[in-house]
């Protein structure tokens, strides 16, 4: 997929739309294209701190061992299919014993990347920790056999949607251009 251009590089809204998408990766979000912000137009703290997040959960995505629940969620940073939103299993107890170590994975990302992204917008910290929280939540409902594949899936894509838009609001809100560009 080709990036589009979000306009010039120091406009502080292109800068919170590819934070929320740093962010959002360790969620599993789309990375390269968020409500049309090209993520290879931020300056290169914004890019190394997308780049280092990436390589991690892209280490998630490859492990072998935790193909029982790609079939069900993407593990690789895309939405999920519409097969996946509409999912009606709910794990085996051995993918919710997968799904444990995943997730266990994808919370030992989360910290360095927070650490990143605090030092370009740290104003969008807050909302990435509730979300972070809010598909924690999810994730133990689905680990512990309470809700299915399906219903994770469009929970944790609203939690996505919802912290992208908090962070674009949260940047133009406070006019503040990220701490990088200072």
């Amino acid at each position: 997929m080709k990036a589009r251009s979000a306009g010039r590089a120091g406009n502080p809204i292109g800068k919170a739309v590819g934070l929320g998408a740093g962010l959002l990766l360790i969620a599993g979000c789309q990375p390269m294209v968020l409500h049309g912000a090209c993520l290879s137009c931020q300056s290169g703290a914004s890019m190394a701190a997308n780049q280092a997040a990436s390589e991690c959960m892209g280490r998630i995505a490859t492990n072998p061992a935790y193909l029982a629940v790609a079939a069900h969620q993407p593990l690789d940073g895309s939405d999920p299919t519409a097969a996946q939103l509409a999912d009606p299993a709910v794990p085996t107890l051995e993918e919710a014993q997968t799904l444990a170590a995943v997730h266990k994975d994808i919370v030992a990302c989360r910290g360095p990347t927070l650490k990143n992204f605090s030092q370009i917008a740290p104003a969008v910290i807050p909302a990435a920790l509730e979300a972070y929280r809010d598909s924690d939540r999810v994730t133990d409902e689905l680990v512990n056999r309470k809700i299915t594949w399906g219903e994770a899936n469009k929970r944790k894509r609203a939690i996505r949607a919802d912290l992208t838009a908090k962070a674009a609001r949260i940047q133009a809100e406070s006019g503040a251009v990220p701490t990088e560009s200072r």
